[in-house]
């Protein structure tokens, strides 16, 4: 009788000492995008990016999160996985870019700067990527603005580097900083770039 009830001991030290799974490694994957649905539009764009994974309501719909090159005004709104974008100004050639203002919901992983979606005709676009020298040694969010007569272009950086999709072929003036107050304008105080091949080009067809 007495082995019956050690026995029964054991087995219930057993049960209690299981331990609950820790679920594996932490997800440092940042958000997908799967696919995007272009919606008919008389005038404008407008845009359903579907990702992978929820996005966090926190997300920034504008500046890190989601930009326009040309700098055209625009609307967007998260519906859990969807990322619904509008525009009425757009005319010609236009690209939406997203970045580390997109997270996801679980964990907050950050979009690197990539090109969303674009409308360029790809022969007549620059496709460049150069590194900000010396790198930047701040946190705030570092901008590169390439502009000419018939407008402005925006580029985040990523870890001191910058990747130019979809810019029109022609001559550009630019420069990169950091912009420390988050107005995605330069400040006197504010730390700059500027690299002499982009900042006074001398041949057409250049950044």
């Amino acid at each position: 009788m007495r082995g019956k009830w050690v026995w029964v001991a054991l087995g219930l030290w057993g049960c209690a000492s299981i331990q609950a799974p820790d679920g594996g490694p932490p997800d440092t994957t940042p958000p997908q995008l799967r696919r995007i649905r272009v919606k008919p539009s008389a005038q404008g764009v407008r845009l359903v990016l579907i990702w992978d994974e929820y996005l966090s309501p926190g997300s920034e719909l504008g500046a890190t999160g989601l930009w326009v090159n040309p700098a055209y005004p625009f609307q967007a709104r998260l519906r859990g996985k969807r990322l619904l974008f509008r525009s009425d100004s757009v005319a010609g050639a236009v690209a939406v870019w997203g970045g580390p203002g997109l997270k996801d919901f679980t964990e907050g992983n950050r979009v690197a700067p990539q090109l969303l979606w674009q409308r360029y005709p790809s022969a007549d676009t620059i496709r460049r990527r150069f590194r900000l020298e010396p790198p930047p040694d701040t946190k705030s969010p570092v901008w590169a603005e390439f502009r000419t007569d018939s407008g402005e272009y925006r580029f985040l950086a990523w870890q001191g580097e910058i990747e130019i999709l979809g810019l029109p072929k022609g001559t550009y003036s630019a420069w990169a900083w950091a912009d420390a107050d988050a107005n995605q304008r330069w400040d006197a105080a504010e730390p700059v770039w500027l690299p002499d091949p982009y900042l006074r080009p001398e041949a057409p067809d250049s950044a």
